[in-house]
């Protein structure tokens, strides 16, 4: 029970029904009321998840498996956050105050665009490629990017970050 839309502002929602309403229908159809849940496309693919765990029956497979598959979703979440923070700062320090995910305070250029595809190439060729979740942080290697930083050393923050795809 899916349904997709665009906001007011043009980002993609994803709308489920809320469980309450669920049983509220089942229990009450003439007074039924729709509930819906705003979410993004990230936050859509852990809240099925949950909802999956929530609805296996207790101490069953389907409830292992919905029990994996949120650890492993969690897990993946966990370790891209981490591994753009190593590299933010490997190149900034760890004292930085500059926030990673603010808006440009120019405008970008050209040779700026160019590193952000080589820094996501490098960083999908070392890390992995980033999930829905971990697209927040195009911002970030845009900062980068302007930061002034050579390509080298770039690149050796994301190899030293992630010596292997994990």
């Amino acid at each position: 029970m899916v349904l997709s839309g665009i906001n007011g502002e043009g980002t993609l929602q994803q709308q489920y029904l809320a469980e309450d309403a669920i049983d509220h229908k089942i229990h009450n159809p003439p007074h039924f009321n729709t509930t819906y849940i705003s979410l993004t496309p990230a936050e859509a693919d852990l809240f099925y998840l949950k909802q999956q765990l929530k609805r296996a029956p207790n101490g069953t497979e389907d409830q292992v498996k919905a029990q994996k598959a949120l650890d492993a979703e969690i897990a993946k979440r966990k370790r891209e956050d981490h591994n753009i923070l190593l590299i933010w700062n490997r190149l900034f320090g760890k004292d930085t105050t500059f926030d990673m995910l603010a808006p440009p305070i120019r405008p970008r250029t050209i040779d700026e665009y160019n590193c952000y595809f080589m820094l996501r190439k490098n960083y999908n060729h070392h890390c992995g490629v980033l999930s829905i979740y971990g697209s927040k942080y195009g911002r970030t290697f845009a900062n980068i990017c302007g930061a002034g930083f050579s390509m080298e050393h770039m690149i050796e923050a994301i190899s030293h970050t992630c010596p292997l795809k994990n």
